[in-house]
């Protein structure tokens, strides 16, 4: 039996050990980060996710508008793959360090490590962004809500700003192209 809970111990050490040494906001470079997801919500209409990933040396960029109660998941953007990032994943992974928000204890975040297990608090119809982070094999993941207070992680918020201002600049080359379509079939 004390054997068990020294084993347990030891094991419950060990993790606050590694977590805690995860919480540095140490500087990674763009080119480290081989994933990045991230879903940005502004209730009740505004909803787009990225989803960016290198592989074998290319790097593909896709954007949606999520699925809604009766409205599909609508792309926004396709990039790649390609053996240049999209000029606004670069600008991204230089102006916000993705990695140190998607720490499991940032500053900030709706959820946390700091009582032992993964515990999140719940919010609805606010201001949120959920984002997945891999770098060199590790993933880290993280959530920030109700950033439309004065009081939120201010990075998050810029970040889901950023997102929502590339989303918007998209789906406004998509319609002016479609239109521009539209009125060479006439």
């Amino acid at each position: 039996m004390h054997f068990v809970r020294g084993f347990a111990f030891a094991f419950c050490a060990a993790c606050c050990i590694a977590c805690s040494n995860s919480t540095s906001p140490e500087p990674v470079a763009a080119k480290e980060i081989d994933q990045l997801f991230v879903f940005v919500r502004d209730w009740p209409n505004e909803y787009v996710e990225i989803d960016f990933k290198r592989t074998g040396g290319q790097s593909r960029l896709l954007m949606y508008r999520p699925p809604q109660p009766g409205v599909p998941r609508i792309l926004l953007d396709s990039i790649g793959p390609s053996a240049d990032d999209p000029p606004e994943i670069v600008q991204l992974l230089k102006d916000f360090n993705v990695w140190a928000l998607a720490d499991s204890n940032a500053v900030g975040a709706a959820c946390n490590t700091r009582q032992g297990g993964w515990v999140c608090n719940p919010t609805f119809e606010d201001y949120s962004l959920v984002m997945q982070v891999t770098r060199r094999g590790q993933t880290r993941s993280q959530r920030y809500t109700s950033l439309e207070r004065s009081t939120s992680n201010r990075t998050a918020r810029a970040l889901g700003d950023f997102v929502f201002a590339w989303s918007r600049k998209r789906a406004m080359r998509s319609e002016s192209s479609t239109a521009m379509r539209t009125e060479d079939n006439l």
